[in-house]
């Protein structure tokens, strides 16, 4: 899986997932802003998280499942 963030065609700030071997858009997600450097992407107890500069702040994200639904925020 490749993530990337760049912008859609109508300027929203968008992360999508691509299917390295078909090169085929697995999934998309429109981020708070646009994102102009680089991320950070872990796995942790089988969970995958992403950490992306939007803007003056960080935005951290995670796949469905990755946190308990009473820890979720």
């Amino acid at each position: 899986m490749l993530i990337y963030a760049d912008q859609a065609a109508d300027g929203t700030p968008m992360l999508w997932a691509i299917d390295k071997d078909s090169g085929e858009i697995a999934g998309k997600i429109e981020a708070p802003a646009r994102s102009n450097y680089g991320m950070s992407s872990w796995v942790h107890d089988g969970h995958q998280y992403l950490m992306l500069q939007t803007g003056a702040k960080l935005t951290a994200m995670a796949l469905p499942g990755a946190a308990a639904e009473e820890a979720a925020h």
